[in-house]
């Protein structure tokens, strides 16, 4: 396992460890939620040959809304949701 995988899963085990579901507030739904989306992004990356964070970051713009995340980068344009940026 990845060092950021153990910083994931310890944030992850630590905030669940200590939410309150009766006084939530909006900033404990949006880490939960960021986390899940990081957790995701890092299972996917496992699996794929780009970096983490192009995984991160095209997870976190489909989680927004945004159909596409257009990249330089041949490995992570294999992302569901991610687009190479075609040269002249």
């Amino acid at each position: 396992m990845l060092p950021e995988a153990y910083q994931i899963e310890a944030l992850i085990r630590r905030r669940r460890s200590i939410r309150s579901y009766q006084d939530e507030s909006i900033e404990q739904a949006v880490m939960e939620r960021l986390l899940q989306v990081a957790w995701k992004a890092f299972k996917l990356a496992q699996k794929g040959k780009a970096d983490f964070v192009d995984f991160l970051s095209t997870q976190i713009n489909l989680t927004n809304g945004c159909k596409e995340t257009v990249t330089l980068d041949c490995d992570a344009s294999e992302i569901n949701g991610a687009t190479l940026l075609a040269g002249k």
